[in-house]
């Protein structure tokens, strides 16, 4: 009963919960909540579907433990447990639902490292790409290369920098290279490459299902808004110019890296430079990190209710 509700749960916090924390306002006026939200969904999710297989499996291996612990009040409260985790079928259900969990478990930690060695291969391709086509260095994080397409796109790794091309520099003006390069800073600055990554390992695991995909391209939208914020107040204007001289230009090709000062959803970027909301006060701050502390804890406390139940109605003593 406990799995099938965790179960219940993971669909629920997954699918409609991906629908309306994708429509909440809240994100565009404070895009890293919004981030630290889409992250919290995803644990909620994979801990509901790990926890839906420990609920069978733990009670099973608590009854082998306690028939050596009878004599003693630890023994005798641990013996209460499984019948409070109702999974018919006894041990080989059991085994299935470690088996579930474990599954789960270790195809996080295959996509992780399959996407890990996807990123590591790309970036060293655009890295060779970039050292081949450098001109010169304008600053000492900032690359110039030669390239017809007019991008400005940022480098993570061990040599961390914001690559510029020459029809880049050709395209925009001062001021709006010198906005365009802050975000690409802020990317670095924030290491959103690692929270797009931990979101395409959550909706490689999961088949873009349970509200995985809707998180990956909010999660990537998400980042290129917390980047525009790291700009001037007053210098939103030549952001936007600068965005949109690059998104329009045909030249500007799919070659560009994620990270791009044209990625994202740029019409909801623009509209928020534009006309900006006003910023989320101290009580709608409060109740989105409360919110994210209710939906993290509803799996485990979904799945310690039966042992709390038999702690509370037996009187069971957990100290020897």
């Amino acid at each position: 009963m406990t799995a099938l509700l965790l179960l219940v749960l993971a669909w629920v916090i997954g699918a409609p919960g991906a629908v309306w924390l994708r429509d909440a306002p809240f994100a565009a006026r404070s895009p890293r909540l919004g981030i630290v939200a889409w992250k919290v969904h995803g644990a909620a999710v994979v801990l509901s579907l790990v926890l839906a297989g420990m609920t069978i499996a733990v009670p099973a291996l608590v009854a082998v433990y306690a028939k050596a612990e009878l004599d003693g009040l630890m023994g005798a409260c641990l013996a209460m447990l499984p019948a409070h985790y109702v999974a018919p079928g006894g041990l080989l259900v059991a085994l299935g639902g470690a088996a579930w969990s474990l599954w789960w478990v270790g195809w996080l930690v295959v996509c992780l490292w399959r996407e890990s060695c996807r990123v590591s291969s790309e970036r060293r391709r655009q890295r060779d790409a970039v050292d081949a086509a450098t001109v010169r260095m304008l600053e000492p994080d900032l690359v110039l290369i030669d390239d017809v397409r007019p991008a400005v796109f940022c480098l993570a790794g061990p040599r961390p920098c914001v690559v510029v091309s020459g029809a880049a520099l050709a395209v925009l003006s001062g001021p709006q290279l010198e906005q365009v390069v802050l975000h690409e800073r802020a990317h670095l600055a924030s290491r959103h490459h690692r929270t797009v990554l931990v979101a395409h390992v959550v909706a490689r695991a999961l088949g873009g299902r349970w509200g995985s995909g809707v998180a990956l391209d909010r999660v990537r939208e998400l980042v290129e808004m917390e980047a525009d914020d790291a700009g001037a107040a007053g210098a939103r204007r030549d952001l936007v110019a600068a965005v949109l001289s690059l998104g329009a230009t045909p030249a500007a090709g799919a070659a560009v890296p994620r990270l791009a000062a044209t990625g994202g959803g740029v019409v909801e970027r623009v509209q928020r430079l534009v006309v900006p909301s006003a910023p989320l006060g101290g009580r709608e701050r409060a109740g989105v990190w409360g919110g994210a502390v209710g939906v993290l804890s509803l799996p485990l406390g979904a799945a310690a209710v039966p042992a709390l139940v038999a702690v509370f109605l037996h009187w069971c003593v957990l100290v020897r």
